[in-house]
């Protein structure tokens, strides 16, 4: 079943315009309340819609007051094709002006294993142990019901439940097994989990998801919101 609002919408153009409006409500609030906003970004084609409108702003968000982070990465060069954060860097985080300071990537530097323990450690020294923790999560969902890099039939990631991040490997036929993936634990305590999920290809298993008939990792984050076109 579904865990959380499930808000139907048009266009891909739709789900980013409705997630700008979210993240930006949400940044305006956490730097009010306390003075800085945390964001983990997603990889993916619709989150470059997002990112696009959030680097055009008007007005802009106070990029110096916020903290980037990065949901799942790929174990490749930060400049390389498939690297989220060359990705963030082309449509957010270049366009947008955000400093440097600002950005937390994922040392894909070191071997897989040790740049997830890396992560983790970088993380912890940003949030706190108990109570929420990132200000927003971006999520996305794959045809197969994967999030982040937790796949289905990867029970022991999905099932972890004392680290915040770790190495896992994405299955065939995707082009760049070695990843690391934040889990579970540490995404269901962030104050708003935001799927953003389009094509028609997601349609079947998100009706599954709904219907209660099939449980992939997408469905395993708890209360979350869900901005979906398929």
């Amino acid at each position: 079943m579904l865990d959380g609002i499930l808000v139907r919408l048009d266009s891909p153009d739709a789900v980013a315009a409705h997630a700008a409006d979210l993240v930006t409500q949400a940044c305006e609030q956490a730097i009010r309340d306390r003075g800085r906003f945390t964001l983990a970004l997603a990889g993916g084609s619709t989150p470059k819609l997002l990112y696009r409108l959030l680097a055009t702003r008007k007005p802009a968000l106070d990029w110096s007051r916020c903290v980037l982070l990065f949901g799942d990465e790929r174990c490749v060069p930060h400049d390389h094709p498939d690297s989220n954060m060359k990705m963030a860097e082309t449509t957010l985080t270049g366009p947008a002006g955000v400093p440097h300071s600002s950005i937390l990537p994922v040392p894909t530097h070191l071997p897989p294993a040790q740049a997830a323990a890396a992560y983790e450690a970088t993380l912890r020294r940003l949030l706190p142990e108990q109570g929420p923790g990132i200000d927003v999560v971006l999520l996305g969902m794959g045809a197969d019901g994967h999030t982040l890099s937790l796949f289905p039939g990867d029970d022991a990631a999905v099932a972890e439940s004392q680290r915040w991040c770790i190495h896992t490997k994405a299955p065939a036929p995707f082009a760049v097994p070695d990843r690391v993936t934040m889990t579970l634990p540490l995404v269901n305590a962030a104050r708003l989990r935001l799927f953003m999920v389009t094509g028609a290809d997601k349609s079947p298993r998100l009706d599954a998801i709904v219907a209660g008939t099939q449980t992939p990792p997408a469905a395993m984050v708890r209360q979350a919101t869900w901005l979906v076109a398929t």
